[in-house]
């Protein structure tokens, strides 16, 4: 296994990503000290991203789109409840970006027929 201290969270519908739980060096992350920390990244919308990069326990997404996507050190600097509140937001946000594809692509397919029955 190529990184073991990684699992990802996939929206069982769409196989899409809603969070990614790593372990990094503090120092990938601009932290000071040694060592490993343990942190999960989540979708978010952009003004929540806005808004919680500048509390403690968030930073700018690792690894990931930093204005889609929040990284969570799970350090005991963020309370459960919020991350866990995170989490189910970003399963919802992995259904909206399914459902607009899966829809844009439906709506294709309707223009096409009726161009084609035009012409």
């Amino acid at each position: 296994m190529k990184f073991p201290g990684y699992a990802i969270f996939r929206n069982p519908q769409n196989r899409k990503w809603y969070a990614a739980l790593m372990e990094v060096e503090r120092n990938n992350l601009g932290l000071n000290g040694e060592g490993m920390l343990d942190i999960l990244d989540v979708k978010c919308s952009h003004e929540k991203v806005e808004e919680l990069k500048s509390l403690k326990g968030f930073l700018p997404a690792y690894h990931m789109n930093k204005k889609s996507w929040i990284t969570i050190l799970l350090d005991g600097s963020v309370e459960k409840q919020m991350v866990f509140k995170l989490i189910e937001e970003s399963l919802e946000l992995s259904k909206k970006v399914a459902n607009r594809r899966k829809n844009g692509h439906i709506k294709q397919l309707r223009d096409k027929k009726t161009y084609n029955s035009r012409v």
